[in-house]
């Protein structure tokens, strides 16, 4: 196999990196079957194995779905669990204080929440009955009076309440404890917005316009509501620090805008008029976590209208870019962020209504094959790189699969174009070419190099070898599958 050392693309990539700035890498999203009419998801370790499991609804079988994270992409069938009649929502956390996650599931026509307490190997034991109220939807779990157990808060849409299940320490609860909201509440987060030490309650209120506020007065009691006006028909609902000022803000997706609006913390916990920021088609599930190591959260929202999620990259300062759409399933509904093991980064995982089954979007680990290779009549030309993208450590990329004793030249981009061209889909933006690689007698060759010193944490760089192949592709050109690699 012929062997070369890179040192064109380096020095250019060390003259460019001043300028370069981390970037948002998703795959292709991958279908992971749940139940049908899967509207939630939750994402938690069910068997304590290291690796993040998914949990959904079923709500024709009255069932919730376990699928267990096997590594490497990989999800076991559902596991079904009986519950009430039509379940809604589930919340992961631990009721009964035995270090394993139980599961909450709200059942809207038998008017009950459902717990089911894990057995320690990440199975269930069988369901118990909470009674709560007509129509219970969504439902949050933490520690809301401070005595270390999880309680439970829970959506009453027609009453205009949340119903607190305050925990008595054993997985059991004492009588619900009525707060007034808004109009139709639709969903919830637990979180000290007013960094007071104790948790308080955030609703958006579908009938209202509106979120409530709910300061915890730190014993699990709650001052009288604060509602601040958003989009119409807000849904989904996020906090984060989005500015980068200390303090937890909030973002609320407005189904009838197709707008999501951030609403920025004063310090106090109190709340000014929102940035509003164009999404995709009847927005309803929102999430936030720091999709390119930049340290800034990034907004994710469901476009239920669409089957797109749209990506808000965080720019600093309070500022976001242009959404950027994904499609995943038929009508997505909810939307979580959890390291399922992929890339020791956060993925995206949608709950699709419409689709039974959750979409998977994986960050882009150290390498991540994109695809997109261009065949020739000596086969189809792979890519393939090493390395731990450390400054100063060994970095290999290998071509094989072409034709034996051609030539080759990698093309290197700091972003993604996908432009087609000879047949074929050029993946990276051509700011770098070293052109003139020679390949050995299998049509191999091996480049190797020093990964690139002083270049900032997240930052993509799309690799993609192109060449020349008697008869392939059009006009003899033929590509390899393109890669792109995250700087950790």
């Amino acid at each position: 196999m012929n062997r070369s050392v890179l040192t064109l693309s380096s020095c250019a990539i060390l003259a460019l990196a001043p300028t370069l700035s981390a970037q948002i890498c998703l795959g292709t999203a991958t279908s992971v079957p749940a139940g049908n009419g899967a509207s939630h998801v939750s994402a938690c370790d069910v068997d304590l194995d290291g690796r993040v499991d998914l949990v959904s609804v079923d709500p024709p079988a009255n069932t919730v779905v376990v699928m267990r994270n096997l590594g490497a992409g990989a999800f076991d069938a559902p596991a079904a669990y009986p519950v009430g009649v039509d379940p809604e929502s589930v919340a992961c956390a631990d009721f009964n204080g035995d270090w394993m996650p139980d599961l909450a599931v709200t059942n809207e026509d038998s008017a009950s929440v459902s717990i089911l307490f894990n057995t320690g190997i990440g199975t269930f034991t069988p369901a118990s009955t909470v009674s709560v109220g007509t129509d219970p939807r969504g439902i949050e779990s933490g520690d809301l009076d401070g005595d270390g157990d999880m309680d439970l808060v829970v959506n009453m849409r027609p009453f205009g309440q949340v119903r607190l299940l305050l925990n008595n320490g054993a997985g059991t609860f004492v009588s619900p404890v009525n707060l007034a909201v808004g109009s139709d509440p639709k969903s919830t987060i637990i979180h000290d917005l007013d960094a007071d030490g104790d948790l308080d309650l955030a609703v958006t209120n579908n009938g209202s316009s509106t979120f409530s506020l709910l300061r915890n007065n730190g014993d699990g009691t709650f001052a009288p509501q604060v509602q601040v006006p958003t989009g119409l028909d807000p849904h989904g609902i996020a906090t984060a620090d989005f500015d980068g000022d200390g303090t937890p803000d909030i973002a609320t997706a407005s189904e009838n805008n197709s707008n999501v609006s951030v609403h920025w913390n004063d310090g106090s916990g109190s709340f000014g008029p929102p940035t509003v920021l164009p999404v995709g088609s009847f927005p309803d599930g929102v999430a936030a976590c720091d999709l390119d190591g930049d340290l800034a959260p990034d907004l994710i929202v469901a476009n239920a209208g669409a089957g797109t999620i749209s990506v808000l990259r965080n720019l600093g300062g309070g500022s976001f870019a242009a959404h950027v759409t994904f499609g995943v399933g038929l009508v997505p509904e909810d939307v979580v962020c959890a390291d399922l093991g992929h890339s020791h980064a956060p993925d995206i995982v949608v709950a699709n209504e419409g689709g039974s089954n959750l979409s998977v979007l994986s960050n882009c680990g150290l390498w991540t094959d994109l695809g997109n290779a261009l065949p020739g009549p000596s086969g189809t030309p792979s890519l393939v790189g090493t390395g731990a993208l450390v400054g100063g450590s060994p970095t290999t990329l290998t071509i094989a699969g072409t034709q034996p004793n051609g030539s080759a030249s990698l093309i290197i981009g700091l972003s993604a174009v996908n432009f087609p061209i000879f047949g074929g889909v050029l993946v990276p933006a051509p700011d770098l070419v070293a052109p003139g690689i020679t390949l050995d007698a299998t049509g191999s060759a091996t480049l190797s190099f020093q990964w690139f010193q002083g270049l900032p944490s997240g930052l993509d760089i799309y690799w993609q070898a192109w060449l020349l192949d008697a008869a392939g592709g059009f006009g003899g050109v033929a590509a390899s599958n393109a890669l792109v690699s995250r700087t950790p």
